[in-house]
């Protein structure tokens, strides 16, 4: 008898644990399907976020070089969208003998750029009229030439100046101040007494 009423203990306690652990299993699997995902956002959605963007690439500086009847010729930085007008504010402006009609202010200016002021040309003299049957009834006119506010392309227009005796003049003007006669220019080396005499009738100060 006594025998009998272990075993049904034992029985009856298996069945309770087989129960108990049946009814863990559910509870598990119906708080691991109500549970939401978890949704990591990677680099990947970041970047195709549409508030994101490139930074702006930094611009390089441009540079322009200016000459001839302006306040201060040389090398000036611009921006990449600048007109000529800006170089020559950069430039300090016209000279007073600048050929303003000439340059066009509204163009726009590139990279490495060389622009280039003329100077105005200066009012022509007429000659005396030659005796030659030739050229009877012809006049020929003098431009003369300003030494002291000349660029080397005007100095050029002087008999027997070519380049290399303008940009020396220029030098010596820029180092030792403008020249006040005709014969100031014999310091400068390349102009001897014959060079001078015939240029002299040309030259203004």
């Amino acid at each position: 008898m006594e025998s009998r009423t272990k075993i049904s203990l034992c029985v009856a306690g298996a069945i309770f644990c087989i129960g108990c652990a049946g009814a863990a299993v559910q509870i598990f699997k119906g708080s691991w399907r109500d549970e939401a995902p978890t949704t990591v956002a990677g680099p990947a959605l970041w970047l195709q976020s549409p508030s994101y963007k490139l930074p702006a690439s930094s611009s390089s500086e441009h540079y322009a070089y200016i000459t001839g009847a302006v306040s201060r010729p040389g090398v000036y930085p611009i921006s990449s969208d600048a007109r000529v007008f800006q170089l020559v504010e950069a430039a300090g402006g016209f000279r007073f003998d600048a050929d303003q009609s000439q340059v066009n202010l509204a163009a726009p200016v590139r990279d490495g750029a060389h622009v280039h002021v003329k100077a105005a040309a200066l009012a022509p003299q007429p000659r005396a009229k030659s005796n030659s049957s030739q050229n009877r009834g012809r006049e020929n006119e003098t431009q003369y030439v300003y030494v002291n506010t000349a660029t080397e392309e005007d100095l050029c227009a002087l008999p027997g100046v070519g380049p290399s005796t303008a940009r020396k003049i220029i030098e010596y003007r820029q180092t030792h101040g403008p020249f006040h006669s005709a014969e100031a220019l014999l310091e400068v080396s390349g102009i001897g007494k014959g060079k001078l005499s015939h240029m002299q009738t040309l030259l203004r100060f």
